[in-house]
Formats: structure tokens, sequence, C-alpha cells
């Protein structure tokens, strides 16, 4: 039940920031203050994900679903390594992604949330059936190490951290 609940407290999150995106309100696709806006395909793989966690009494449709969530992450990385696009960045369609400045940043997901994304949805995909517990568990924990990973690193690199106080 608690997973249940946790999964529509996430969902709730990705689809607020899919709002912001389609009706241009910056306050919605930037939750948290000094950190960039969560990319549109990020927040479509947290609100499918959800979607499977809440649904994990129909096992077929959990495996599609976190299926899904891992081939997105791939084609991610896939394009972050040769350096072209697959048009990963424009599933969502009706939504302009010049309304925000990314800066130096690109318009696609961090491969970092990509490769946490992968692992979640390869656990969530497993989840389902009771062979594969302790497998889909391993898997959760890694995405989730990864996403604490790159948490801490952000942190840490934001300007101004490592200054000296008077």
């Amino acid at each position: 039940m608690s997973a249940r609940i946790g999964a529509t407290v996430v969902a709730v999150v990705g689809v607020l920031v899919l709002v912001g995106w389609y009706a241009g309100i910056t306050q919605l696709t930037n939750l948290i203050p000094g950190f960039g806006a969560m990319r549109p395909t990020t927040a479509l793989c947290v609100v499918v994900l959800s979607a499977a966690v809440v649904l994990l009494q129909h096992p077929i449709v959990g495996r599609i679903l976190g299926g899904l969530v891992v081939v997105i992450g791939v084609l991610t990385l896939v394009e972050y390594s040769l350096d072209a696009s697959l048009g990963v960045d424009t599933l969502m369609p009706g939504i302009d992604l010049t309304r925000v400045d990314f800066g130096e940043n690109s318009v696609l997901m961090a491969p970092g949330t990509a490769a946490a994304l992968i692992f979640l949805g390869a656990s969530v995909a497993l989840i389902g059936t009771t062979r594969h517990t302790t497998p889909a568990l391993v898997l959760a924990m890694v995405g989730l190490g990864i996403s604490q990973i790159a948490l801490i690193c952000r942190g840490i690199c934001q300007e101004g951290v490592f200054e000296r106080r008077p």
C-alpha cells in the first residue's frame, strides 16, 4: 500500500512538471530552486514508472511500462554517445523546449538520470515476477544510488560551495 501512495505522489510531481511544460509555467518545470528544469522526457518516465508501481497487480503492464522507460533511457545515452539526435527529446508533442534557456546543458535528460531510469525501469519490469525479486531490488538500489550520487555531485559542484567565508 505504501508503495502505491509513494508512486502516486511521484506521479503527481511528474504530471505537474508536464503541465508546467505545456502551460509555460516555469515554476512547475523547475521544482527545486537552483537546479535546472526537469526535462519533459524525465517527467514522462517518472509518470510511467509510477503507473507501473501502482499497477503491480498486473505484471504484464509493469513489464511493458518498465521496458518503455529502459528504452527511453538507453536511447538517451545513445544520443549522448553518438552526439546525434534520435528524437528522444521530442517524445512529448506540443512542448516548446525553446522557452527555457538551458545554457550549456542539453535539452536531453542528464546522462546520470538516464542511467538511473534504466535501472529503475528494469527493476519495475522484473518486480512482478516472484523469481526475480532479489535482482529487481538490486537494480532499484543501483538506480537510487546513481540518483543520490548525481544529487550530491550537483550540490558539491554548485558555484560557491568551496569558497572561503570571511
